[in-house]
């Protein structure tokens, strides 16, 4: 079982533009973890979400949705605090920008006392996006990831500048995670804004040294590459129609998370992997994200429309 670690929140997506005062906005759940728990649970993977929720309007959407999209909720926390709202508008190219209204909020409140005890069927724990570096959240979660070290650990950073503008208080977290995490994702986007005088494949390398024994770099539409002791893999990704960007990461995620734990081992599928397989494996992942391009928002595919990209 996987357990994804991080917020969940309702998406506002801007409609169109505003005339006077009217503006109209399309309503969603997401929040990167929680996109990426439902990608898993749309490939039929066992998987729990743990967050704060708010016992609001909104929370009560959140928590019927973990049941419809088949996402365990025996880790979610019930919070008094509100919840997470998010505004999205998005640029020429379907790009989203994001303003985020969550200060006190349920997925950011999470205590020590919150954390569950884990059964040992999770064999994988994911973190993610700016829970890592809104307190208490933050801390509670990296608490976690230390009692937890010895299960299968996998990160995407899924930087939100919006919530947190600081890039210190990020690269502090990231950097004391790497030496405890199986498997980073990353957006050259991301690496970028870390770094913006570094090459970002020298960044991911330097990531890859501290400890991960898979780092996967994302770069848009162009390519993926896949950095492991063996050396560095580039795949490149196919033109494909594109409505809005918004999940691609996520789909990208829970499908990489498939495909290496599907055995329940993905501890031994990382030891096995050689240059062919990897390939192939991000070039699945990078599919998978197309798809989501070309429908709007973050609308993870499920198992059966990925079936023939499992079988090429």
């Amino acid at each position: 079982m996987y357990l994804v670690c991080g917020e969940a929140l309702f998406d506002f997506f801007e409609t169109g533009r505003p005339e006077g005062a009217n503006a109209v906005y399309n309503a969603r759940i997401g929040g990167s973890p929680f996109n990426v728990a439902m990608g898993l649970a749309r490939l039929t993977a066992r998987v729990s979400l743990l967050t704060g929720v708010s016992r609001d309007l909104f929370g009560d959407r959140i928590a019927e949705s973990l049941t419809t999209e088949g996402i365990d909720s025996w880790a979610v926390v019930r919070k008094e605090a509100p919840s997470t709202l998010s505004f999205v508008g998005l640029d020429a190219d379907g790009s989203p920008a994001y303003a985020f209204f969550g200060n006190g909020a349920a997925d950011r409140s999470l205590e020590p006392e919150d954390l569950p005890p884990l059964p040992a069927h999770v064999e994988w724990l994911h973190f993610g996006s700016y829970s890592l570096v809104t307190p208490p959240t933050s801390s509670t979660l990296f608490n976690l990831l230390e009692r937890e070290k010895s299960r299968f650990i996998s990160l995407d950073p899924n930087i939100r500048p919006t919530v947190v503008s600081d890039m210190s208080v990020w690269e502090t977290r990231i950097s004391a995670m790497l030496p405890l995490v199986d498997l980073v994702k990353v957006s050259t986007e991301d690496l970028t804004m870390l770094y913006p005088d570094r090459d970002p494949l020298d960044t991911a390398q330097s990531w890859l040294d501290e400890g991960p024994r898979l780092v996967v770099v994302t770069d848009g539409g162009r390519e993926v590459t896949g950095l492991t002791e063996n050396g560095e893999q580039r795949v490149p990704v196919s033109d494909t129609e594109i409505v809005d960007t918004v999940g691609a990461g996520d789909t990208f995620m829970a499908m990489l998370m498939y495909l290496l734990g599907k055995n329940g081992n993905p501890s031994s599928m990382l030891n096995s992997l050689d240059n062919a397989r990897l390939a192939s494996i991000l070039d699945v992942c990078a599919r998978a994200a197309s798809l989501t391009c070309s429908r709007r928002g973050a609308d993870l595919p499920r198992l059966e429309e990925v079936g023939a990209f499992l079988t090429d």
